[in-house]
């Protein structure tokens, strides 16, 4: 805990140190020169890394895409829910989507929310 907090002092002092370095740069006087210089090409860097730049932002953006379809898909799925009492040995069975499916508590495909004891225990099944 100490070298967290002393680790924190320090890189607060670095950066004190580096603000009055810049404040004290920045106060000196200037010396500007003036130069006659060619204008500047319009385009210095070549054209393919323009297009390499969209083509992966585009692979990018399109990974993410796939990723999040395939998350809402395996969500959507439907699951057999099976909740045995281990007292009684009652077996109640429900269905629901998976993305519904909580720690010990879920929604059914119905809108019933079922809470479950931690005397029972339960079995997740694919299909419907």
């Amino acid at each position: 805990m100490l070298t967290k907090l002393l680790f924190t002092g320090l890189v607060i002092a670095i950066g004190i140190f580096l603000q009055r370095l810049r404040n004290r740069k920045a106060a000196e006087p200037k010396v500007i020169r003036v130069v006659q210089t060619q204008p500047a090409q319009a385009s210095a860097m070549p054209p393919w890394i323009r297009t390499g730049a969209y083509l992966f932002a585009a692979l990018v953006a399109g990974s993410s895409a796939l990723w999040y379809y395939s998350t809402w898909r395996e969500n959507q799925q439907v699951v057999t829910i099976r909740v045995i009492n281990t007292g009684s040995g009652d077996v109640a069975t429900y269905q629901a989507h998976q993305g519904d499916i909580e720690g010990r508590s879920f929604t059914t495909t119905e809108g019933l929310q079922v809470r479950i004891a931690d005397a029972e225990r339960v079995e997740i099944s694919q299909g419907y």
